[in-house]
């Protein structure tokens, strides 16, 4: 009983030390991420902000699954899995460019409780505009 007193207390400094120090060193796969887009800078993009959550392969420590999307199931990796990528047709591969651009330019892509644990999933102006420019010279939405 008295440790759940304690929770409120103790919860928000797990929190700020989580944040703090981040998500683990390890690096996702840039290479697997290359055959979704050939270019060096969206596939790291996609690596380090998309794939913990929409591939099979992601890198993410325990804390990580602290995040309020991943505690009822995973409806991220049933959306979009960056892992099943080779085996969408052509329309499909457009449909989730076309989504992924929408998502990011909106800035509901990568969510606020995912960059609580990931602060390097942050997207800059520069990448956000890259996701863009991909997503243009894929034929799926107009440029900026």
């Amino acid at each position: 009983m008295r440790i759940l007193l304690m929770l409120p207390a103790v919860l928000p400094a797990i929190v700020l030390v989580v944040a703090a120090f981040g998500c683990s060193s390890i690096q996702p796969d840039v290479t697997a991420a290359s055959a979704v887009a050939s270019n060096p800078a969206v596939a790291q993009v996609l690596a380090v902000s998309c794939y913990n959550c929409h591939s099979n392969q992601a890198t993410a420590q325990w804390y990580a699954k602290l995040q309020p999307s991943r505690w009822f199931g995973n409806a991220a990796l049933e959306s979009l899995n960056f892992s099943d990528w080779g085996t969408y047709d052509a329309q499909h591969r457009k449909n989730a460019i076309r989504q992924i651009a929408a998502v990011v330019d909106s800035g509901t892509m990568p969510p606020s409780g995912y960059l609580l644990f990931h602060l390097g999933a942050r997207l800059s102006p520069e990448q956000k505009a890259a996701i863009a420019r991909w997503a243009a010279a894929e034929g799926v939405v107009a440029a900026h």
